[in-house]
């Protein structure tokens, strides 16, 4: 998990699809959110020393990049109107 290439086959599709992501109040996550039957979310690494971002889905990392996709929506708490992220249960 080194970079934007190293994106496995069966999730490679995230990166142009679009997804919104949802502030979790966490200084280290910067977003969860819901893509079909997935639980996504992106940690913030220590850059330069590692890559800027870790994605996972469904509680497994699966792949490391430098920048975020354009097509994803980040949102952010303090934006009037929108809820932040979905818990469960």
């Amino acid at each position: 998990m080194t970079g934007d290439g190293d994106v496995p086959v069966e999730h490679r599709h995230l990166l142009s699809e679009r997804i919104t992501w949802y502030d979790t109040g966490e200084a280290r996550w910067m977003g969860r959110a819901r893509h079909g039957a997935m639980e996504l979310s992106v940690r913030l690494n220590d850059w330069p020393a590692e890559p800027s971002y870790t994605v996972f889905v469904d509680g497994a990392a699966v792949c490391d990049l430098e920048e975020w996709p354009a097509a994803w929506e980040q949102v952010r708490r303090d934006e009037p109107g929108r809820p932040t992220a979905p818990r469960d249960g």
